[in-house]
C-alpha cells in the first residue's frame, strides 16, 4: 500500500548561475587547422683553396673487385683457403664502405613531416585536427644540404619554421598549425531547475518517518526544466549534460524508515549543468572565445514532501 502523499511544502525554482571550467573536448577534423611552408637548398660555396679528394667510383670498385677476385684465385690454388675468406671479407668491406654510388646504400625512415627534397619543396597539412591553443608541428630536414625556410602561412615572426629559418641535415623546426577562428555564443537565458516533485517520474524513494511519527514520506530528485539560450541559435544546437548530487542518499531499502532530519537533507543538494559548444564555435567569457565547455552550478532544496522544511 502506498502512503498517502502530502501536499508538496516547498519546491523551489533554481537558475543555475555559477560558471566554471573543464578540459576541452577535441574537435574532429572537420574544422581542421594547417601548415603550409615553402622550402629552397641553401648554396653551399666551395673555398677556391680546397681541393678535391677523389673517390673511388664505380670503375674503381669493379677494378678492386677484380684484383681481388685473382688474388683469391691464386691463393686457392696454392692451397690458401683460409687465405681466399680473408681476401673476400677485406673486398666486402671495402664494397661496403662506399659513398651514395655504392652497392650497399643507408635506408631512412620517414618522419610525419619532412623537408625531403634535396631541389626544395612545399610541406603542407591542411586536416590536422582542431586543438585550442594550436597545435605545434615539428618538420625534420632530411636531406642531405641546408635547406632554407622561404613562405610559411603562419606569418608569426617568432614561429619556428618562420620565413628565413635555415634547417641543417638533420635538424628540425617547429611550427604553429593556423586553426580557424571560433565564432563566439553568448548566454542569452540560464537554464533552470526546478523540484517539480513529480510522480512517479522524479521519485526517487518514498516510506515512512521513524516512529512514533508514522507519517509518510517522498524524495525526489531535481530536473532541469529549461534549456539554456544563447545568440546566435546554432545547426546543430549546443550538447547539455545534467546531473545532480543530494547532500544525503538513502539506503539501499526503498522504503527505509528515515528520520526528519534526514528527509529534509535527502531533499537537498547540487545541480551540475555542462553544455558544449558545437564544431567551430565557443563560449564568448568577456571577448575571450573558448571552444572549452561551460559548466553552470547551483544548489538545489524542496525535493521532497511530508517532512516540514
Amino acid at each position: 500500500m502506498i502512503p498517502t502523499r502530502k501536499p508538496i511544502t516547498n519546491a523551489v525554482l533554481i537558475l543555475a548561475a555559477t560558471a566554471g571550467a573543464v578540459p576541452a573536448w577535441a574537435q574532429s577534423a572537420a574544422n581542421a587547422c594547417k601548415i603550409a611552408l615553402d622550402y629552397s637548398p641553401v648554396a653551399v660555396t666551395v673555398p677556391p683553396s680546397a681541393t678535391a679528394v677523389p673517390g673511388l667510383g664505380m670503375l674503381g670498385v669493379g677494378a678492386l673487385a677484380a684484383l681481388i677476385a685473382v688474388m683469391a684465385w691464386r691463393k686457392g690454388r696454392a692451397g690458401g683457403h683460409k687465405a681466399l675468406s680473408v681476401a673476400l671479407m677485406v673486398g666486402a668491406a671495402l664494397l661496403a664502405t662506399q659513398g651514395s654510388d655504392s652497392l650497399i646504400q643507408a635506408v631512412r625512415a620517414a618522419a610525419p613531416y619532412e623537408f625531403n627534397s634535396a631541389t626544395g619543396g612545399t610541406v603542407a597539412d591542411a586536416n590536422i585536427a582542431f586543438a585550442s591553443p594550436s597545435p605545434q608541428i615539428t618538420v625534420t630536414n632530411t636531406t642531405t644540404g641546408r635547406i632554407k625556410i622561404t613562405t610559411n602561412v603562419n606569418s608569426n615572426a617568432a614561429d619556428g619554421c618562420a620565413v628565413g629559418t635555415e634547417v641543417a641535415p638533420g635538424g628540425s623546426c617547429t611550427t604553429q598549425a593556423v586553426c580557424p577562428a571560433l565564432k563566439p555564443l553568448t548566454l542569452a537565458t540560464p537554464p533552470v531547475v526546478a523540484c517539480r516533485n513529480a510522480f512517479p517520474d522524479d521519485l526517487i524513494q518514498q516510506g515512512y518517518l521513524i516512529p512514533p511519527n508514522m507519517n509518510s514520506y517522498f524524495i525526489f530528485k531535481p530536473a532541469m526544466t529549461s534549456d539554456a539560450v544563447f545568440t546566435p541559435s546554432t545547426t546543430p544546437a549546443v550538447t547539455t549534460d545534467f546531473s545532480y548530487s543530494p547532500n544525503f542518499t538513502p539506503g539501499p531499502g526503498g522504503t527505509e524508515l528515515l528520520s526528519y532530519a534526514d528527509v529534509d537533507v535527502a531533499g537537498t543538494g547540487t545541480t551540475t549543468i555542462k553544455i558544449t559548444p558545437p564544431e567551430g564555435y565557443g563560449f564568448d567569457n568577456n571577448g575571450v572565445v573558448s571552444s572549452d565547455p561551460m559548466v553552470l552550478t547551483a544548489p538545489y532544496q524542496g525535493c521532497n514532501e511530508g517532512v516540514p522544511n
